[in-house]
């Protein structure tokens, strides 16, 4: 039986916003337009598409945008009602805060602002109606983190050990709840999943729901919300769900700026009140409000805040000159710096694997780095005193211009876009190792660094490399990598694991030196051919070979054989065996290494942001195939197995 469809729907447009960086301090998160509309918009229209009359949207962030915005626009035959919360409450604790818009209702609708979607209601409905259901989720089989877990139409866990594995999904942040969820709720701060796992250990059914025929797309990060604009696109020129996110009148506008001379190449979104000079060139970016765009301009993959002048080539994903002192960190960067906000330009960099952001700020040719970070990584609060103690010994790291420890910031030097990993992309073989063998030199330098040095700062570090983090790394490896990725059965996993064990017992006995721990081309930059180290805060004692091991076969630059045992032999004259330097102890580090990598990589590609890691899997399991070469008295039948099987399926 299908569930009388409901009339009433919260949107949450409460939340920072924080994932779209400096546009967040511009535009709360439920203003942020998509094609020209904000998505809180776009929200809006898709429940009154569901039948919904009455609408109620909770406010804390920045609300002045969101109310003009409701106070200018009107929605034929929906009541739209305001809920300010003084302190985020999260969504369960915003649900109960507005119970009495909720509590006398058979069913209503929950949706986040910040996402774009287009679909019917009829399945969510039909599931909602069964018995028992407490609430009906729109849940996505193939993108976004996928970290649900369902069995026959029931969700099992929010929190899956193999997220990205086969049958998780997406919790789109669309559901159709029952006012009997609010007995599981608590005053204040809540989360709604909380709630849910709640009525779930009392019996209640929590339906999770794929829509087949429907759209949906999470907008909370700058890459996210460019590729929204281009699906929906695509989905508009199909005619498919999605279509009626694209407003017609930007495409017609996007026609006349072709015919006056603007470069226009993938899409442009370009607001109303944006002016392009003809002769400038376009390529898959937004334009918003009131952006000057001169006839120079070469802009790629971008989004242009409000009030940007922009006359120079320009790759994204944000660039924003601030038309107000951004709050917290930013605008401590900028009176340090003694930088007008509105002559500076502000542009997040793409996420990377770790619990921090980085914003490059600049004012004109100065440039400038702001690391935000979370503490959810204790190693993050670790770099301020890790750079500190690294430039004393000399070796190669950015300086710290400004220590925002209490706002969990740092502005650090500005050391360029060019890591190790492109300057090598062309290289030939004698460029190669011109170009490795003073960062070979430097990584000996660190693992040289006197023991008197270390013993005053290891009460700093990391745990050192243990039995137990070795354990853990395989594990990453087996969980993420082997189950999650491969999909392979338990006895297959089992055997690899123990394959791998005893090279973690070899690795414990090695001398333990000053390692860096994440010593990938990635994590050197080249600024006018000198060498520097960043991403060193997880570093700890552990045995050498793991840092040379990360440096010489590290998948994102494909080493030739060759090289590798020059730069290893150079590093060992260099150092002398007396720590443990050896090739054989060089190889076992590798293929530790590369297991933990390919568990990372497994971890990262599901999630969101960061697909690009699934590029590097096979060059891991090739590294893997010639580490094995070089430990022929190695037992590894189940992993070389493994590396023939992986290269055969990559064979044309």
């Amino acid at each position: 039986m299908t569930t009388p469809r409901p009339t009433r729907a919260m949107i949450l447009a409460a939340g920072y916003g924080t994932r779209m960086g400096p546009l967040s301090s511009d535009l709360p998160k439920a203003m942020i337009p998509l094609w020209g509309k904000p998505s809180l918009g776009h929200m809006i229209d898709l429940m009154q598409g569901w039948g919904v009359k009455e609408v109620l949207v909770n406010l804390h962030h920045n609300p002045d945008p969101i109310v003009e915005y409701l106070r200018g626009n009107r929605w034929k035959g929906v009541n739209i009602s305001l809920s300010f919360e003084a302190d985020i409450m999260g969504t369960g604790g915003a649900l109960k805060h507005a119970e009495w818009f909720l509590r006398n209702e058979h069913s209503f609708w929950v949706a986040n602002a910040d996402v774009a979607a287009d679909a019917s209601p009829t399945r969510l409905l039909r599931e909602y109606g069964r018995n028992n259901t407490i609430a009906a989720l729109w849940l996505e089989p193939k993108a976004g983190p996928r970290t649900v877990e369902m069995s026959r139409g029931r969700i099992s866990s929010f929190n899956s050990d193999c997220p990205g594995s086969a049958d998780t999904h997406t919790f789109c942040g669309v559901h159709l709840v029952s006012p009997a969820i609010l007995s599981h709720i608590p005053r204040g701060y809540s989360s709604i999943i909380d709630a849910y796992r709640s009525a779930m250990r009392s019996g209640k059914r929590v339906a999770g729901v794929t829509l087949p025929d429907s759209f949906w797309a999470d907008i909370g990060n700058p890459q996210q919300y460019l590729d929204a604009h281009r699906s929906s696109l695509a989905r508009h020129r199909n005619k498919q769900p999605g279509a009626s996110l694209v407003d017609p009148g930007q495409l017609r506008a996007v026609r006349d700026l072709r015919k006056a001379g603007v470069k226009i190449t993938g899409f442009a979104a370009i607001a109303e009140t944006a002016s392009v000079a003809p002769g400038a060139h376009l390529h898959d970016s937004v334009i918003w409000n009131e952006a000057r765009i001169g006839r120079h301009a070469r802009i790629s993959n971008a989004i242009v805040s409000r009030g940007t002048h922009i006359n120079t080539v320009t790759t994204g994903p944000t660039v924003t000159h601030l038309q107000v002192p951004a709050s917290g960190p930013l605008e401590i960067a900028l009176r340090k710096l003694h930088w007008s906000p509105k002559a500076t330009t502000v542009s997040p960099l793409p996420a990377r694997g770790s619990a921090r952001s980085f914003t490059r700020i600049a004012c004109g040719r100065k440039t400038a780095m702001l690391m935000e970070y979370s503490e959810s990584r204790s190693e993050n609060l670790r770099y301020a005193r890790h750079t500190r103690f690294l430039q004393q010994a000399g070796w190669p790291v950015p300086a710290i211009l400004l220590d925002m420890g209490n706002r969990n910031a740092l502005l650090i030097e500005d050391v360029g876009t060019e890591s190790l990993q492109d300057s090598a992309a062309s290289l030939n073989l004698c460029q190669l190792e011109r170009l490795y063998a003073p960062i070979v030199d430097s990584l000996a330098d660190l693992h040289g660094i006197s023991s008197r040095a270390i013993a005053r700062k290891s009460a700093d570090l990391e745990p050192a490399f243990s039995p137990r983090l070795y354990r853990w790394e395989r594990e990453l490896m087996a969980l993420h990598f082997l189950k999650a990725y491969l999909h392979l059965n338990g006895r297959t996993i089992a055997a690899i694991a123990d394959e791998l064990s005893p090279i973690g017992r070899c690795l414990h006995r090695q001398p333990k030196v000053l390692i860096h721990r994440d010593m990938q081309s990635s994590n050197v930059m080249m600024q006018r051919g000198h060498h520097i180290f960043i991403d060193f805060q997880g570093m700890r004692l552990g045995p050498a070979a793991y840092d040379l091991a990360s440096l010489l076969c590290d998948p994102y630059v494909m080493l030739p054989e060759r090289l590798q045992l020059r730069l290893l032999a150079r590093y060992i004259e260099r150092t002398g065996s007396i720590k443990g330097h050896t090739a054989g102890t060089f190889w076992l580090a590798a293929v530790q290494r590369l297991s933990q990598a390919l568990g990372a990589y497994g971890r990262l590609t599901a999630l969101p942001g960061v697909h690009r890691f699934e590029l590097y899997i096979p060059p891991a399991i090739r590294m893997i195939s010639r580490a094995l070469k070089h430990l022929p008295d190695l037992r590894a039948d189940e992993l070389r197995k493994l590396t023939k099987g992986f290269g055969r399926q990559l064979t044309p």
